[in-house]
């Protein structure tokens, strides 16, 4: 790691990693998103496939929807335990460009849409997963600032330790709207990350940089591909 930066060290979670599934854009490769480079602006709106979708869904689904769906499907894919699987959602910026789409609604004094309104909260994407997949277990949605991904891990740890069964944590992010960009360092890339963790054993120490230009989900999907390469599930055609 960077010797210049300072490091927040996360240590004795209770779990272990049965499976995990990263996203991202086409043609960026996992050491290119963790580079601090800035990468080509075509990345930023590009949306993974969600064709496993009824149409009625696909329909003005955002970014960011898009992504969380994607990857809670193909995470959930490896579960094969009878009982319904839990999920916590962790993004920072959430349904981010959605809500912008709101604001500027308000600001031309126009009526704002229905679907918009409803599809910007922060629980859109959890909300979506359980309607699609008719899962009636636990759907947890959290923002936690720069610590989101820790806590989305800490989260769905405590869950499965409290359940003894498997639980899913989805960390994503869309592009962040240019409006909000000079609020924050991180390189502007949309991702994906979900972890299957079971309750038995204890997580790997790793650490979270505490002043970011690179989302803490893809540092920590960077520290997965080097110590839980194995565990990786992999889109068809890979």
């Amino acid at each position: 790691m960077d010797g210049s930066k300072q490091y927040k060290s996360i240590a004795g979670i209770p779990g272990g990693i049965q499976s995990w599934y990263l996203w991202l854009p086409s043609g960026i490769t996992l050491e290119a998103s963790v580079s601090g480079k800035v990468l080509p602006a075509s990345v930023r709106d590009q949306r993974p496939d969600v064709g496993f979708l009824p149409a009625r869904y696909r329909r003005k689904l955002s970014v960011h929807s898009a992504i969380s769906l994607h990857v809670a499907y193909h995470t959930s894919n490896a579960y094969c335990d009878a009982v319904p699987l839990s999920a916590v959602f962790a993004s920072r910026h959430g349904e981010g460009t959605v809500t912008v789409s709101l604001f500027d609604e308000i600001a031309a004094d126009e009526m704002l849409s229905p679907l918009s309104f409803s599809r910007s909260v922060h629980n859109t994407a959890s909300g979506l997963h359980s309607i699609v997949s008719d899962n009636r277990a636990a759907q947890t949605a959290l923002a936690a600032g720069e610590a989101t991904a820790a806590m989305g891990i800490l989260e769905a740890s405590m869950q499965a330790q409290a359940s003894q069964q498997a639980v899913m944590v989805i960390i994503t992010d869309e592009s962040l709207h240019e409006t909000y960009e000079p609020e924050v360092s991180e390189v502007a890339l949309p991702f994906g990350l979900g972890i299957l963790l079971s309750p038995d054993g204890t997580l790997p120490d790793f650490c979270i940089d505490e002043s970011p230009t690179i989302a803490a989900g893809l540092e920590l999907a960077h520290y997965l591909s080097h110590h839980f390469p194995e565990q990786q599930v992999q889109e068809e055609g890979e």
